[in-house]
């Protein structure tokens, strides 16, 4: 029965982690054949965000949520630098090149983590610096989400910003 269940949470961290890399490469996918004026364009409404800082953000919010929170990276070995929430949303660049990058050095790291992560992780309690007490599933659930959800700003921003020529 035990190895059922350490088989089940590994099962469940897999799919949890294959949806997060998905939805991550597809917002990367969106920055693909994009001039700086298309990347860093905004929608005219309220809170709304380039491509550019969409990418730039989920790089570091997968970053920070799964390798620092949940898989206990320490900082000294991250593989991008941290940066605040606030800075990657208002990032700006002149080519998506440093982001692709970012991300080529990201994936590995990510999937390294995942793949080492004990199934009990799962269950156990950890403190998100906005959240509050948090479990690692509701983790990777919370980070499933977000992710998915900015790869569906990205693709509607890349549709209208390819929309404008």
């Amino acid at each position: 029965m035990a190895q059922e269940n350490l088989n089940n949470e590994r099962q469940i961290i897999e799919s949890f982690q294959a949806s997060i890399l998905k939805s991550l490469g597809g917002v990367m996918k969106t920055l693909e054949g994009l001039d700086e004026q298309q990347l860093n364009w905004k929608p005219p409404a309220p809170e709304t965000n380039s491509l550019y800082s969409i990418a730039s953000h989920v790089l570091i919010n997968s970053q920070e949520n799964l390798l620092t929170l949940l898989c206990g990276v320490p900082a000294a070995e991250l593989p991008l630098k941290p940066i605040p929430r606030e800075q990657a949303l208002g990032a700006q660049g002149e080519t998506a090149a440093r982001l692709i990058e970012q991300w080529q050095i990201l994936q590995p790291a990510l999937v390294e983590h995942l793949a080492a992560l004990p199934g009990e992780a799962l269950f156990k309690e950890y403190q998100h610096p906005r959240r509050g007490p948090i479990s690692g599933v509701t983790i990777l659930v919370t980070v499933t989400g977000h992710m998915a959800e900015h790869l569906g700003h990205a693709e509607l921003t890349r549709d209208l910003v390819k929309a404008l020529k």
